[in-house]
């Protein structure tokens, strides 16, 4: 028990996270299966008790873990491998490095779900499709319990900062092309580009793979009468998929695959600092437990020495007896 205890604290692998992913699942599919309306007529009690039962489930993990910390289970709420393992790494002055935001998370959804079991009626109500939206994103807990899931999130989040610009760059990217797409194409086809919104409306539909061909041969058509050549909607088109898919996408995709790999070497490079002060305890202990016999021989041979020295002067008192009674059997 208390091995597994220590597993859950140390966040390895273990039987109890297993049964949580478990229940995280059911939890989804129940959620699924609520939006049939024959079915909850039918078993809406059922659904609810076991809605309860998940809760309590879920509330039961969350004490756990912060018991297993004692008198400190504001520890819970921040990532050992920020903070360190010392006191007095502990400690220090907490910031928003420190913050295990998943345990964050995994707390608020955990009191979201108790919400419809604790509100009166009436609130229950009134929040029911925000709370039934709560009870999915229980679901992500997935990314916590499972470790590729867990770096591929990792990825997406810390990536943010390097996506944002190139959304930026997408936003400028459809801006360009909408303003010239209207300049070139308002009065030949104004249904898709009389105005700029109406413009980058268009262009994001042609950058999903949907109308590309058709908007185009129709600008070609429309060359002779509205006086454009025939090769600029063919430049203008085929220059957008290509820069704003092919390039745009690669980039996304470069970007996250990036952080992937580095989120996976830190992981490496951490369990190879695990592996090492592993070896380095092991290493400790066996050689306080040599230092340990040493000193259990040493003691032995100071014993023995001490055994000796009081067997000596009982030899000599013995040869002396004997030499007594000798003489006296001569005389």
């Amino acid at each position: 028990m208390q091995d597994l205890l220590n597993k859950i604290k140390a966040k390895k692998p273990n039987a109890f996270d297993y049964f949580i992913t478990l229940i995280i699942v059911f939890a989804g599919v129940l959620v699924g299966l609520e939006t049939n309306d024959a079915i909850m007529v039918r078993h809406a009690e059922l659904f609810r008790s076991l809605d309860l039962v998940i809760v309590l489930i879920f509330v039961g993990e969350l004490f756990l873990k912060i018991g297993l910390w004692g008198k400190k289970p504001w520890l819970f709420f921040v990532n050992p491998e920020h903070m360190g393992d010392t006191p007095a790494a502990r400690r220090r002055r907490l910031n928003l490095d420190h913050i295990d935001f998943w345990h964050v998370f995994d707390f608020a959804i955990v009191l979201l779900c108790l919400l419809p079991h604790v509100l009166p009626v009436h609130m229950h109500t009134r929040f029911l499709p925000f709370l039934r939206i709560a009870r999915l994103l229980r679901l992500l807990r997935l990314a916590e319990e499972l470790q590729q899931l867990h770096i591929l999130v990792g990825a997406l989040l810390k990536s943010l900062p390097s996506i944002a610009y190139i959304c930026l760059f997408m936003c400028l990217h459809f801006y360009t092309y909408a303003v010239a797409g209207t300049i070139l194409f308002s009065h030949s086809d104004p249904e898709h580009f009389g105005g700029i919104g109406t413009a980058m409306l268009t262009l994001f539909e042609i950058a999903t793979g949907n109308g590309f061909s058709q908007t185009m041969h129709e600008a070609i058509a429309k060359a002779s009468q509205y006086d454009y050549a025939l090769w600029t909607p063919v430049f203008y088109f085929i220059s957008f998929v290509v820069l704003g898919v092919m390039v745009i996408l690669n980039l996304f995709i470069g970007v996250i695959t990036a952080e992937m790999s580095a989120l996976k070497a830190a992981l490496a490079e951490r369990e190879r600092e695990r592996d090492s002060t592993r070896s380095h305890d092991m290493d400790h202990e066996i050689l306080n437990h040599i230092q340990h016999l040493e000193d259990q021989v040493d003691q032995m041979r100071k014993s023995l020495s001490r055994l000796r020295q009081m067997r000596q002067p009982s030899r000599a008192s013995l040869g002396e007896a004997s030499s007594h009674s000798s003489q006296d059997s001569q005389g």
